[in-house]
């Protein structure tokens, strides 16, 4: 509200990413993508995740992606002793996790494909700011692209600045009839 009234100020807005953070969910990303593609674009969630279908896949991807991939070797690491009549029980669950994550851990994440994310996550506030009246365009700026802090909670810290206009920049009033 205070902005709207002082149409002589811009907000900057950075471009801000994590390292650490935003690599991760680019990882995850680049995993679950490739991993939809293989099964056709069928949901990936928890129930998915059970099929073995969805071994197969993750297995291909690590065929593919990981160099000393054994698939039996890793497998022996998910059997568990069972007093069943047939003696051992395979942990398909805990297995799809590892796979997933070794996939994850080889993903490639470059300082341009960060820096992309915070050009998105930076055009997101603006559009939302903009398209809800919050601010005229005008007085929304973008600014550098930094890394970004992570708070407690895992979201990225940006911080926001205000500029002022040079007021033969900003439109002039005119008091007409």
């Amino acid at each position: 509200e205070a902005l709207k009234l002082r149409p002589a100020l811009q907000l900057q807005i950075p471009a801000g990413y994590n390292r650490d953070a935003d690599r991760q969910a680019l990882q995850i990303i680049a995993v679950d993508t490739q991993l939809n593609e293989l099964l056709g674009n069928a949901a990936t969630d928890e129930q998915e995740m059970l099929t073995s279908r969805t071994r197969k896949a993750l297995e291909k991807l690590a065929r593919t992606q990981l160099p000393d991939f054994s698939g039996r070797e890793l497998r022996k690491q998910f059997e568990r002793e069972s007093p069943a009549a047939d003696g051992s029980s395979f942990d398909e669950v805990a297995y799809i996790a590892e796979l997933h994550l070794r996939l994850e851990q080889a993903q490639t994440v470059d300082d341009a494909q960060l820096i992309a994310l915070a050009e998105t996550r930076r055009t997101s506030i603006i559009s939302q700011l903009a398209s809800q009246g919050v601010l005229e365009p005008k007085q929304l700026k973008t600014g550098s692209v930094t890394e970004a802090g992570v708070t407690d909670d895992a979201s990225i810290r940006l911080e926001l600045s205000l500029e002022a206009v040079n007021e033969a920049q900003s439109p002039a009033k005119t008091d007409a009839p």
